[in-house]
C-alpha cells in the first residue's frame, strides 16, 4: 500500500513522536545534474595547429564556424586566452542563419617563447551559457632550453670588457637529437627601429655535447646608459632571439639602478625595504650631498625615506642606500607608485645620479597591520 501510494503521490505525511512530517518524493531524473545546452556552432578545424616556428613569427589560419542548429545563432563575444592570439574580425554582429558557415581569421605570434604554446579562442553565443573553446597550439623551439634566459651586463665606460655566457640545449627526449645548427647574425638595439650594435659587442659559439654555449662580450667603448638590445641568431634555420640588457656606467656605478618594491605586502617586512649601492668606478672618494624623491605617482598612504650607510672599509668610495616605505599613523596604503630618487654628489664626473622607484600595494591594508610590518 505504501509503495503504491508513493508511486501515485509526490507527497505523504508521517507521524513521529507526535510530530507530523511532510515527506517529498522526487522523480529520479530530477536528481541528475543538469547539463547546460551546447552551442549549435561547429568549428572547423576543431583545433588550430600553427606548427613549429621560430621567434617573432606570426602565422594566420582560417577558422570556419557552421551553424548546425535550426535557429539563428548570434556571437556575443570573441576572446583569445592570451595576447599572443588575436581573431579577425574582432566581433561578428550579424546572426548566423541555420546551415550557414562563416570564416574567421586567427593569428598567433611566437614572440620570444621557448616551448609549446597551448592557448584557446573562446566564442560566447546567445544559444548557450557555455562558451565554445577552440584550442590553439604553436611549438616554438619545443624541447630546447636556454639558461639563463638573457644576457645581463654591468659595464664601465673605459673599463674592462665584460663577457657573459648562455647555454642552449636540446632535451634528451627530442626526436631530432641533441645536436643542432646555429649561427649568429649580430646584436641590434631593441625597440621599433633596430640598429646594429656590433661595434660594441663580440660573440662566439662553443659546441657542447647536446647544444651550444654562446659567449657575448661587452666592450668598454659602449656609451653610458641603459643597454636594451637583442642578439639575433638562426637555430635550425629559424629566427632565435636572446635579450641583451644591463647598464653602462661612467664615474659612479649603481647596483642595481632601481628600487623595485614590486608587490608590497603588509605581512612581509622585507617588502618595505629595497637596497642599492653607489660606488666610485675610478676609486675616487666622493660625498652624497642631497637625496630627494621625485614621484611620477606618489605612494598613496605611504612615504619613501632613504637611509645612507657609508661602507667603512671603502674609504668614501661606496655607499649603501636603503629605501624604506613608511606608513603614517592611521594610513592604509593602496595602489601603484613610481618615480625616481635623485642623488646629488661631489664626484667630478657624476654630479647627479637617478634611481628608479616602482611598486604597488595590492589592496587597502589596515593601518595597524601595515604599521606593525613596516621597519623602523
Amino acid at each position: 500500500m505504501i509503495g503504491s501510494a508513493a508511486s501515485r503521490n509526490s507527497k505523504m505525511s508521517a507521524t513521529i513522536a507526535g510530530a507530523t512530517l511532510l515527506i517529498s518524493f522526487l522523480p529520479l531524473g530530477s536528481l541528475r545534474p543538469q547539463t547546460a545546452r551546447q552551442t549549435a556552432l561547429r568549428p572547423s578545424p576543431r583545433q588550430l595547429d600553427f606548427g613549429d616556428r621560430g621567434h617573432s613569427e606570426e602565422v594566420r589560419l582560417p577558422l570556419e564556424l557552421h551553424n548546425a542548429g535550426e535557429a539563428p545563432v548570434k556571437i556575443l563575444a570573441l576572446r583569445a586566452s592570451c595576447g599572443c592570439t588575436r581573431v579577425s574580425p574582432s566581433a561578428w554582429n550579424a546572426p548566423i542563419a541555420p546551415d550557414e558557415t562563416i570564416e574567421l581569421s586567427v593569428t598567433m605570434s611566437s614572440g620570444r617563447a621557448v616551448g609549446t604554446l597551448d592557448k584557446y579562442l573562446e566564442i560566447q553565443t546567445d544559444d548557450s551559457a557555455n562558451p565554445l573553446r577552440v584550442p590553439t597550439r604553436m611549438r616554438v623551439f619545443a624541447g630546447f632550453r636556454t639558461q639563463p634566459y638573457q644576457f645581463q651586463f654591468e659595464g664601465e665606460v673605459g673599463g674592462r670588457a665584460v663577457t657573459k655566457s648562455i647555454e642552449i640545449t636540446r632535451g634528451v627526449g627530442s626526436a631530432a637529437g641533441g645536436d643542432f645548427s646555429m649561427e649568429i647574425q649580430g646584436v641590434v638595439r631593441g625597440g621599433l627601429q633596430e640598429a646594429s650594435l656590433d661595434e660594441y659587442f663580440e660573440s662566439r659559439i662553443e659546441d657542447l655535447p647536446r647544444g651550444k654555449r654562446v659567449h657575448l662580450t661587452l666592450k668598454p667603448t659602449h656609451p653610458e646608459g641603459r643597454i636594451f638590445a637583442s642578439l639575433k641568431a638562426r637555430v635550425e634555420g629559424k629566427s632565435f632571439i636572446i635579450p641583451v640588457t644591463g647598464d653602462m656606467f661612467r664615474g659612479l656605478r649603481l647596483s642595481p639602478r632601481y628600487f623595485n618594491f614590486s608587490r608590497v605586502d603588509a605581512g612581509v617586512r622585507s617588502s618595505f625595504v629595497k637596497v642599492s649601492e653607489i660606488s666610485s668606478i675610478d676609486g675616487r672618494a666622493f660625498r652624497l650631498l642631497e637625496i630627494q624623491p621625485s614621484y611620477l605617482r606618489q605612494p598613496k598612504g605611504a612615504e619613501i625615506r632613504v637611509q645612507v650607510f657609508p661602507q667603512k672599509l671603502a674609504g668614501g668610495t661606496k655607499y649603501r642606500l636603503n629605501a624604506l616605505l613608511e606608513i603614517p599613523e592611521g594610513a592604509a596604503p593602496d595602489g601603484p607608485f613610481s618615480g625616481k630618487i635623485l642623488v646629488k654628489t661631489d664626484h667630478p664626473e657624476k654630479p647627479k645620479v637617478e634611481l628608479n622607484v616602482i611598486g604597488f600595494f595590492p589592496a587597502p591594508r589596515a593601518a595597524s597591520a601595515a604599521k606593525q610590518a613596516a621597519p623602523r
